[in-house]
């Protein structure tokens, strides 16, 4: 099946409280997990980090709690992960 690819929303940064404010924001979760499985989210007002944002991502990150264990910091995960791998 052909889907038309997402366009990227205005606006995607995972701690905005304005973002669920007004409901959830599925467009942009959409996309993320589209565009970006490991989305990482750049240093500003907190830390940056790396967000898992699918759902075969999230259960292979709970599963290997070695790999994505954020002891060492969220910058030490792999970028790219198996299930999205080319």
């Amino acid at each position: 099946m052909q889907t038309e690819p997402i366009q990227p929303p205005p606006h995607v940064d995972v701690v905005d409280t304005e973002l669920y404010s007004h409901g959830g924001p599925f467009v942009q979760w959409r996309w993320l997990r589209a565009d970006a499985p490991v989305h990482r989210r750049e240093p500003a007002e907190l830390p940056g980090f790396r967000s898992l944002t699918g759902y075969e991502d999230v259960r292979s990150g709970y599963r290997d709690h070695e790999t994505f264990c954020s002891a060492h910091g969220p910058e030490s995960w792999p970028v790219r992960l198996t299930s999205h791998s080319a």
